[in-house]
């Protein structure tokens, strides 16, 4: 039972985390190379950008509503960092589309 109230505490999301549980699967990275899974990276980053801006929102709002640091938004919307399913879950619904729109399905 102390485990259970510890890790209920210290966040599924973190441990997910922890664990290397990222929103881009190997697979997606389609032959291996670096490449691949940057231009995915900066396609989702630049749909989110689109988005942002269509709700009139700045990086700096869309951030803080996120949870997230504005340096960090910053480098997702550029294509430089990746994302976990919980981000990508908290951008989708502040800007009101689905996960799948954001990763171009």
């Amino acid at each position: 039972m102390a485990y259970f109230r510890w890790w209920r505490r210290t966040g599924a999301a973190y441990w997910a985390a922890l664990a290397g549980v990222w929103l881009i699967p190997q697979s997606q990275f389609g032959s291996g190379s670096i490449n691949d899974g940057a231009a995915f990276l900066v396609a989702v980053g630049r749909r989110i950008k689109a988005r942002r801006v269509a709700e009139k929102l700045s990086q700096s709002d869309l951030s803080r509503l996120v949870g997230l640091p504005q340096s960090q938004f910053s480098d997702i919307e550029r294509g430089k960092r990746s994302l976990r399913v919980d981000q990508l879950r908290a951008i989708a619904i502040m800007l009101q589309v689905s996960m799948a729109y954001l990763l171009g399905e």
